[in-house]
């Protein structure tokens, strides 16, 4: 993903928000929770790579 997608994903983001009827507290909350959905996935994402690094340097050290 380069930095105009992720400038555009922001900005649609940030547009829908600001556009919601909803009072500051409440789309705070919601944030929040996405926000902490979003990193425990990231953190999943970010384990099974390092494993998979492991694993990688593994084979290559027993080749070697």
């Amino acid at each position: 993903m380069n930095s105009f997608e992720i400038r555009i994903f922001s900005e649609s983001i940030r547009t829908f928000i600001n556009n919601s009827h909803l009072p500051a507290e409440a789309k705070k909350f919601v944030l929040k929770d996405i926000l902490d959905e979003v990193g425990a996935r990231a953190d999943a994402e970010i384990m099974k790579e390092s494993e998979r690094i492991k694993r990688k340097e593994g084979k290559n050290a027993k080749s070697v």
